[in-house]
């Protein structure tokens, strides 16, 4: 079992050597008893922000605390207006 706060302290690394951080994730809830993530929402190193299918998701090194992914370039744009905590 994966703890979320590893999952907010690992890198996330491409073989282009470019990394990021994990920002945020989703998940599938009531699917299971442990919900499998089915976006990563990476912050690079360098703007934009992207997030990654779960599926991307090449390897996992704990005790490194390393995510890695075929390439972070290729995750889908997220606007900055769209990561804003709700008001309220």
């Amino acid at each position: 079992m994966v703890m979320l706060s590893h999952l907010f302290s690992a890198t996330v690394r491409d073989a282009h050597q470019q990394h990021a951080k994990v920002l945020d994730l989703a998940i599938t809830l009531f699917e299971d008893d442990y919900p499998p993530v089915t976006h990563l929402y990476c912050y690079p190193s360098h703007p934009p922000t992207r997030v990654r299918p779960g599926a991307a998701v090449q390897s996992l090194d704990w005790g490194a605390r390393q995510i890695t992914v075929a390439d972070l370039g290729r995750g889908s744009e997220i606007p900055p207006p769209s990561l804003k905590p709700p008001s309220g």
